[in-house]
């Protein structure tokens, strides 16, 4: 997986037990993830109205956000 962090491109190796290679075979249903990170992008406060760069949401926050249809949760 390629990521920036703290403005550097860095590379991390995701392998599945035994040191075999990382697989994702489906996608869950929105709710049931736990935490999902809102992008940046849309410029999203915080349930409290403050600013924050990086808005973790609940799975379920985010499935009501898509079916409002809206960018941001609150």
């Amino acid at each position: 997986m390629d990521y920036l962090a703290d403005g550097r491109r860095q590379t991390m190796v995701i392998s599945a037990p035994g040191g075999e290679p990382f697989e994702v075979t489906g996608r869950a249903d929105d709710s049931a993830y736990t935490w999902v990170y809102v992008s940046p992008i849309n410029d999203c406060p915080a349930k409290d109205g403050r600013k924050t760069v990086r808005l973790r949401i609940t799975g379920a926050e985010y499935a009501q956000m898509l079916r409002d249809k809206r960018n941001c949760p609150y």
